[in-house]
């Protein structure tokens, strides 16, 4: 009887001590880990009209945790300014600054509909800002987005 007794104490630390290791969800594993990454050039991006699939908030959540290495935040990081170059580049802005989309939709652009959306909401937020200052009577200058210069820097962008 003592020989069971301590049997089944011992089992039972043995299940204790195996409940208590960390599992892991695959689906924490960084990319990295996995398979290496090929870093583009944003100019590589716009030349071949790759889809870019970026979700925003998983990408700076992912980012903002350190779960991303060096070369996925590189490569994501150029994919989010070949994306910026899409949408501008399909954008009109007027002489007080106010920024027009001239697409409907992601696919147009060929970048994911949250990646779109995010840069709807960065266009409002500069609209806003312009009328913000105009109800001011503030004095403001406008970085025009239709200026060579400006598609030229993200174009560059390294």
């Amino acid at each position: 009887m003592r020989k069971i007794y301590l049997f089944t104490l011992l089992l039972l630390g043995l299940c204790g001590c195996t409940s208590n290791q960390e599992t892991v969800d695959k689906s924490e594993i960084s990319p990295a880990e996995t398979r290496s990454i090929e870093v583009k050039s944003v100019r590589d991006y716009i030349e071949s009209n790759e889809f870019i699939s970026i979700i925003p908030d998983e990408y700076y959540s992912l980012r903002q945790k350190g779960r991303m290495s060096k070369e996925e935040v590189k490569a994501a990081d150029y994919q989010m300014k070949a994306a910026a170059y899409r949408f501008y580049k399909h954008c009109t802005m007027d002489d007080k600054g106010f920024i027009t989309c001239n697409v409907t939709s992601g696919a147009e652009l060929k970048i994911s509909e949250e990646l779109f959306e995010f840069r709807l909401r960065d266009m409002k937020g500069w609209n806003d800002m312009i009328k913000k200052n105009i109800s001011e009577g503030a004095k403001y200058k406008v970085i025009r987005i239709d200026d060579e210069r400006y598609l030229n820097d993200l174009l560059n962008y390294k």
